[in-house]
C-alpha cells in the first residue's frame, strides 16, 4: 500500500462526494483531525479507517489502497456486506435506518410496499429469539444466493 496513493484517493473521494473533512469524519465515526492528518500525509491511515471509508462511500478497498481496478463495489459485494451486517441486529438496524434516512432525503417517490416489507422484516427480526434470527439470516442468504460467491 502506497501512502501517497491512499491519500490521493481519500481526497479524491471526499471531493467527489462533496464532503468536508468534518462530514467524512462524521460518516465514518472518527474526528476531523484524523482525516486532516491522513490527508496531509502526517499519519498513516489504519486498516479500520480504510474499511470504514470503503463501506461508507461504496468503494472497493483494493482501489482505495492501490488505485487499480474498479472504483465502486458491485451489487454482489454490497449484498454480501448487507448479509454480514444482518447477523448483528443493532448494526443491521443502524444501517437500515441510515439508508432510509438518506433515501427519503434524496428521493421524491418510493415503493411503499418494498419499504413496508423491509420494516416488517426488521420488526419480526427484532422480536424473535436467536434461532429464528438465524433462520431469517439463512433465508436471506438463500434468497440472495446469486449475489454471494
Amino acid at each position: 500500500m502506497d501512502r501517497k496513493t491512499v491519500v490521493k484517493n481519500i481526497k479524491k473521494l471526499r471531493k467527489e462526494y462533496n464532503l468536508t473533512q468534518q462530514q467524512l469524519a462524521e460518516k465514518i465515526g472518527v474526528g476531523r483531525s484524523t482525516i486532516a492528518l491522513v490527508e496531509s500525509g502526517r499519519t498513516n491511515p489504519t486498516e479500520h479507517l480504510l474499511h470504514s471509508i470503503s463501506r461508507e462511500l461504496g468503494v472497493r478497498l483494493e482501489w482505495l489502497k492501490t488505485a487499480q481496478g474498479k472504483i465502486y463495489k458491485d451489487n454482489k459485494q454490497i449484498v454480501r456486506e448487507c448479509i454480514d451486517i444482518i447477523g448483528d441486529f443493532e448494526k443491521a438496524e443502524e444501517a437500515f435506518l441510515k439508508v432510509m434516512a438518506e433515501h427519503f432525503q434524496t428521493e421524491e417517490s418510493f415503493d411503499y410496499d418494498f419499504y413496508y416489507s423491509l420494516i416488517q422484516l426488521q420488526k419480526s427480526y427484532q422480536n424473535e429469539d436467536r434461532n429464528t434470527k438465524g433462520y431469517i439470516s439463512i433465508l436471506l442468504k438463500k434468497t440472495f444466493s446469486d449475489y454471494i460467491e
